[in-house]
């Protein structure tokens, strides 16, 4: 499920004189450097996160609600090296059981209801662990919507920004010094109609179901980036396609050098040598994400709309992925979107149809999932095996997540 992570809040009928006497909170008055004279607001830092009071009675709290769980229970990054130590720890997993503590410590906090926690500006993301340096994949994004991302931190941080949110996608193993390959991906919200159909303006409105919608929202806007992968294969290029990537790694090419129509037909073919040609980082940080979806209830037949049950075979965005008319097999992350609605693995039809149409990818396929038992049998036995492999692996993956997870909570990271 996704996590929230920054929220701004405003806080309803705020009672000012309790909070202004409560010893936990320090507030302090910040002077102009300029005219000398008192601003008309009074901060207060609690657990890395700030509560404003101003003198027309309107009170806001801000932060990320992750680093004040952290906080609270005393949870620092791993490594106390870097400047971010200071400003926080966000980079662990986050369940949903944490995330409705923090909200009822933060009622707590302010004497009031969760119903009375406004939101105003909200982040939603994912902490995905990949098996590939992140940076590899930040710096080939290229653009969103005709607009280039911008880079920090020595390109471990990139972000595409709009009037009404951000799209964020950084090296966050980076960040924390941490032994693991971590990427975010986020998208912060700046104006709440954005996220209108998901029903969620208070924290009391935060629950699974909107947070599936957020899900889909963040997963819509992920699939839409345009990227350049580097982990192409120049060798294996026709001499066209060779002269074309020259020029594909380079954002403003995309941008200035072409037309909207000449973008498009250029994309496609990019689209195609990473798919041919590549590792396909995108797809693999996609299937992260997608098996990354929270678990809800089972395929409805009469709205022909799937939802997702506790196995781990089904936690697929299925509202995204019919949504782009796009699906992935879950084992392999071949596209199966020509396959059954209700399929969810590699079919032997389709298995057959990669080794006439795409020997590379079916014998990568092959060499994974094929025992060396069968490896002189007939194509026909082969397929059979490899679909049944596949069918087993997925089987093994949802038995070992049944034991790791209790099934009535949710996994925010």
């Amino acid at each position: 499920m996704i996590a929230v992570d920054y929220i701004k809040l405003k806080i309803l009928y705020p009672n000012i004189e309790y909070l202004l006497h409560l010893d936990c909170l320090d507030f302090k008055t910040e002077v102009s450097i300029k005219t000398k004279e008192l601003k008309n607001v009074r901060i207060a830092i609690y657990h890395f996160c700030k509560i404003k009071i101003f003198d027309s009675g309107y009170v806001e709290f801000s932060g990320s609600i992750h680093k004040f769980w952290n906080s609270i229970n005393g949870i620092e990054a791993p490594s106390k090296k870097n400047k971010f130590h200071k400003e926080g720890f966000n980079g662990n997993q986050f369940t949903f059981d944490n995330f409705i503590n923090a909200r009822n410590h933060l009622a707590k906090l302010f004497n009031t209801e969760t119903n009375n926690l406004e939101i105003h500006n909200i982040e939603f993301g994912h902490n995905v662990t990949v098996n590939f340096n992140p940076l590899l994949f930040i710096k080939g994004l290229l653009y969103y919507k005709g607009e280039l991302f911008n880079f920090r931190y020595k390109r471990n941080y990139a972000q595409v920004e709009f009037q009404q949110y951000i799209l964020k996608i950084y090296n966050k193993g980076n960040q924390y010094g941490m032994s693991e390959n971590v990427l975010r991906v986020e998208i912060k919200i700046r104006k709440m109609e954005v996220i209108k159909n998901t029903n969620i303006k208070t924290l009391a409105d935060i629950n699974k179901i909107t947070l599936q919608k957020a899900n889909t929202i963040l997963l819509n806007r992920f699939n839409g980036i345009s990227y350049y992968d580097y982990t192409i294969k120049k060798k294996e290029l026709k001499k066209l396609h060779l002269e074309k990537v020259k020029n594909y790694s380079n954002p403003r090419y995309w941008i200035i050098d072409l037309n909207k129509d000449q973008r498009a037909e250029q994309k496609k073919i990019l689209k195609e040598i990473i798919v041919n040609h590549s590792k396909n980082l995108q797809l693999k940080i996609t299937n992260k994400l997608i098996q990354k979806t929270s678990p809800i209830n089972r395929l409805s037949e009469k709205q022909k709309t799937t939802l997702i049950n506790h196995s781990y075979i089904e936690l697929i965005s299925w509202e995204f992925g019919l949504k782009k008319g796009v699906r992935f097999c879950i084992v392999t992350g071949q596209n199966i979107s020509m396959q059954k609605a209700d399929s969810f693995l590699l079919a032997p039809k389709q298995i057959l149809n990669l080794y006439h149409t795409n020997r590379k990818v079916f014998n990568e396929i092959k060499n994974k999932y094929l025992s060396k038992e069968w490896i002189n049998a007939s194509l026909e036995k082969q397929i059979f095996e490899i679909y049944h492999n596949i069918r087993n692996k997925a089987s093994n993956i949802r038995i070992k997540q049944r034991k790791l997870y209790n099934k009535n909570q949710l996994q925010l990271f």
